[in-house]
């Protein structure tokens, strides 16, 4: 006798007004949700189906453990399809994103990322220098210039100015189309017309080209190349049976490093910012770490232990993303649950980072709790987890910790905002038009 279909239960309010408070109150939406429904919760958005969110770490075990070949996060990701590519190891499954993924790691772990290190130091110093002290200004778009230019820099080894120009006019602009209300048509696959000018899918469309264009002509100028960019390791890069990737699969990969890297980097040292300004305890105890580094190297720095708990505080308060999510291929019992098919199971990274048996007081930042404990992959996941985590994890946590001490060590700041409006830029929460004061240390 075949198991019994059952689906958490959740708020009654139709779809269209659920969705709507996932695009515009995700956070105050999930909290309220919670208050009502214990995990998982089962919510309904259009263009995604039905939805059952989990926040609790054993269930959330099991769905990062689970069965790849039913639980595809490809498939739960497949309205990214348009901005990513067909290739993007976001929107692959199965053995294919396996054989990918094993490609694509090194460049971003170990040895390799350390020789990053000075250089990374080196922009955040360059773009400080146009920041005006004693004045208020907005820091969010300093700060996703500095994580453009790591990736530009280091990832595509662009060395001349104006084609870095050109990439980052570029690249500004298509991140622009996925800002606000004029987002929304570009996930309604219904509304995905192009008009040209006329529409923002028409502008959008305009745009990739440009960005696809920029890409491939650079894939031609690196075909003699080994340099030590990512590009050129990719290029060079061999698959088991020793063939290369192909140029619109090397094409996708880039186009999710500069779509996923440059936003969520810059957000979250934001959101780092805002904490830090919030809690003066949490400020001078930094400053005091900081100010006891005898060798100001990339190395020491990345392995303060403070520091690290600060950011991860940070990921944990404001996750740069609020879920990650699989969709079933059949039936599949989760915990207590039977689900049916073609459910996208979400683990809720906010909702467990912001439980009260994992952490007390969870809305208070309080960086010592990184300190003291150890907390399990299935408890504080700001990169999602299992064979689906972030390929970029380690490198955005490097990158976070060097840029933010190079600010710190430089400046003290202040945050002018009376109010904090929180704004969704694609599928990024972010602090809204943080504005700050710096003063020279």
């Amino acid at each position: 006798m075949s198991e019994q279909l059952n689906f958490p239960k959740g708020p009654k309010m139709p779809a269209t007004i659920q969705s709507l408070n996932w695009l515009f109150r995700v956070y105050p939406f999930l909290t309220n949700c919670a208050k009502h429904f214990p995990s998982p919760i089962g919510l309904h958005f259009l263009g995604f189906g039905k939805v059952a969110m989990f926040s609790d770490p054993k269930t959330i075990r099991e769905i990062f453990t689970g069965d790849t070949s039913v639980l595809f996060a490809g498939e739960g990701n497949d309205i990214l399809k348009p901005f990513l590519g067909d290739n993007s190891l976001l929107v692959i499954d199965g053995k294919r994103h396996l054989r990918e993924r094993r490609l694509l790691l090194p460049p971003f772990n170990g040895e390799r990322m350390r020789y990053y290190g000075q250089f990374i130091q080196d922009i955040t110093q360059q773009i400080m220098e146009k920041w005006p002290v004693g004045k208020s200004f907005a820091i969010n778009d300093f700060l996703q210039e500095i994580s453009l230019e790591v990736i530009l820099r280091l990832v595509f080894g662009i060395e001349d100015q104006k084609k870095f120009i050109e990439y980052r006019e570029t690249i500004v602009s298509l991140l622009g189309r996925v800002d606000g209300l004029k987002s929304m048509v570009l996930f309604i696959p219904f509304l995905q017309k192009d008009f040209g000018r006329l529409n923002n899918w028409g502008r959008f469309q305009r745009d990739l080209r440009k960005v696809n264009k920029l890409i491939y002509d650079e894939l031609k100028e690196h075909k003699t190349e080994s340099g030590q960019d990512i590009l050129s390791l990719l290029i060079n890069a061999e698959y088991e049976d020793g063939k290369k990737m192909q140029p619109e699969e090397i094409r996708d990969q880039l186009l999710t490093s500069l779509l996923a890297g440059h936003e969520t980097t810059a957000t979250a040292l934001a959101w780092a910012l805002y904490w830090l300004d919030q809690t003066p305890r949490a400020y001078e105890e930094l400053m005091k770490e900081l100010n006891n580094v005898e060798e100001w190297n990339a190395k020491t720095i990345s392995k303060l232990p403070y520091l690290d708990a600060v950011c991860k505080e940070s990921l944990r308060l404001n996750p740069i993303i609020p879920i990650v999510a699989r969709r079933l291929q059949k039936d599949y019992t989760i915990g207590d649950y039977h689900l049916p098919k073609h459910t996208l199971i979400a683990p809720c990274i906010f909702l467990t980072h912001q439980r009260e048996d994992l952490y007390p007081e969870p809305q208070i930042f309080r960086p010592e709790r990184f300190i003291e404990r150890k907390y399990s992959p299935y408890e504080f996941l700001p990169f999602g987890g299992g064979v689906r985590k972030c390929i970029g994890a380690a490198f955005a946590t490097y990158e976070m910790k060097l840029v933010l001490a190079t600010i710190l060590k430089r400046f003290s700041f202040k945050v002018c905002n009376r109010k904090l409006k929180m704004k969704r830029r694609s599928v990024v929460i972010t602090p809204g038009d943080l504005k700050i004061i710096v003063q020279h240390l």
